[in-house]
């Protein structure tokens, strides 16, 4: 598969080492305005672009994977649709308007177009995920969602800003993505908003077969140090416990610790995410369909 790079910030890096995973993956050219910017894939340089329309002359992409700021995105997906009919991978948000989304999403629109939703691929999510049903059927439904994000960023907040809009919608895409591996939430509303220190804290009601119940997202990029968890309380008591930063999950039940799962660290965090996505994707899936990625979105663009 012959693939392109639109963007080449941090991001990119993770993508590339995950990729290098696929024997038939091959990274033909990455394109940024930024002409320092370059990237290597297996240890070689890859042809650079920058401009769009510049890269795809560069040979055929089946691919196309967007990293640029979130707010280009929907602007830098209509470009490579003009340029190409591949298919076009977005890290998450996919756009910062339910408008774009809609429209990006939409079934005529000329591209297929899916959302890089990272966290939901994580290890410590899959591991729970196939375990799930096994937890239902001993705990009952879940009835109660609590969801932390912390990046610890503070102090990069303009650049963040510039790059990634605010931290509910960097961050609460990504706690609204897991929980989706597990419910379908609904009604999701901000009940606080600190724009000086970008903490959010939203309300959600989720429904999860034949329960419901109610969610917390807090999402901030203040904090001494990055932190991410998300906790699934079941109709008896029993939690599971996701460690989103430490790669790592545990189920308690009547104070004893019943099955538990700890990554190991072959290789950084972000990179087992993307790693478990493109599995999926490249394999011509997707992890999400489109209703629920355009639902997440709605969700968290509507709040």
């Amino acid at each position: 598969m012959r693939i392109a790079i639109v963007g080449l910030g941090n991001v990119a890096e993770h993508h590339v080492a995950a990729l290098e995973d696929f024997p038939d993956a091959v990274v033909v050219g990455g394109m940024d305005p930024d002409v320092r910017k370059t990237l290597t894939f297996r240890g070689v340089p890859v042809p650079r672009a920058t401009t769009v329309p510049e890269l795809f002359a560069l040979g055929v992409v089946e691919t196309a994977i967007v990293t640029t700021p979130t707010a280009t995105h929907a602007a830098v997906v209509d470009e490579i649709a003009r340029c190409s009919p591949c298919r076009i991978l977005v890290e998450k948000p996919l756009a910062t308007t339910a408008e774009d989304v809609r429209r990006l999403l939409a079934e005529d629109y000329p591209n297929e177009v899916t959302t890089l939703f990272h966290a939901a691929a994580a290890p410590e999510v899959e591991w729970a995920h196939a375990m799930f049903h096994d937890f239902v059927a001993r705990h009952g439904p879940v009835v109660a969602i609590d969801m932390f994000v912390a990046d610890g960023n503070l102090a990069r907040v303009d650049e963040l800003r510039e790059s990634c809009g605010n931290a509910w919608i960097d961050l609460g895409i990504n706690a609204l993505s897991v929980a989706a591996r597990f419910v379908t939430a609904d009604s999701v509303a901000l009940t606080h908003v600190d724009r000086n220190r970008e903490t959010y804290g939203a309300r959600f009601r989720f429904a999860n077969g034949a329960g419901e119940g109610e969610g917390v997202i807090v999402a901030t990029w203040a904090g001494l140090e990055p932190s991410k968890h998300s906790v699934f309380r079941f109709a008896n008591g029993a939690l599971l416990l996701l460690d989103h930063q430490a790669g790592a999950a545990s189920m308690s039940a009547e104070n004893l610790v019943e099955p538990m799962f700890l990554l190991d660290d072959a290789r950084p965090r972000l990179q087992w995410h993307y790693r478990n996505l493109f599995e999926t994707i490249l394999g011509g899936d997707r992890l999400f369909d489109r209703d629920t990625d355009l639902h997440l979105h709605e969700q968290l663009l509507g709040a």
